[in-house]
């Protein structure tokens, strides 16, 4: 949880589209969250490094060599986060990929922020 605030969490949003990675951010900083946004595998890992996420909104298909999926995994590994994922795709084959990752929920873009934080509230 954040210093100061106990009610809220650390999110990491993993987003390569800038805008929609921008207005996740400036969503749920205007709610109190303490963000960190990053586009690719690498950079997810590099801010999860930096401040442990509580919670990361893991676009599935971030571009690359390695997914969403990817940085789920290593997140619950390193610092036991909780997942919510969203995909453009098939929501049923992320959750066939995904079996393996305990996932809040799995939403289909596009997506209303407030539905992803209801879900991030419901586990919080």
């Amino acid at each position: 949880m954040t210093q100061g605030n106990t009610d809220s969490a650390r999110l990491l949003i993993v987003e390569d589209h800038p805008q929609l990675r921008a207005a996740l951010q400036l969503f749920f900083e205007i709610r109190g969250y303490e963000v960190a946004a990053a586009d690719s595998y690498e950079t997810a890992i590099e801010a999860a490094e930096q401040n442990a996420p509580d919670i990361a909104i893991c676009d599935w298909d971030i571009g690359g060599s390695r997914s969403g999926a990817d940085v789920a995994r290593k997140l619950q590994k390193l610092f036991r986060s909780k997942i919510v994922f969203v995909t453009g795709a098939s929501v049923e084959e992320l959750c066939r990929r995904t079996q393996d990752i305990s996932v809040i929920q799995y939403f289909k873009k596009p997506v209303a922020p407030d539905k992803i934080a209801a879900a991030i509230g419901a586990c919080a």
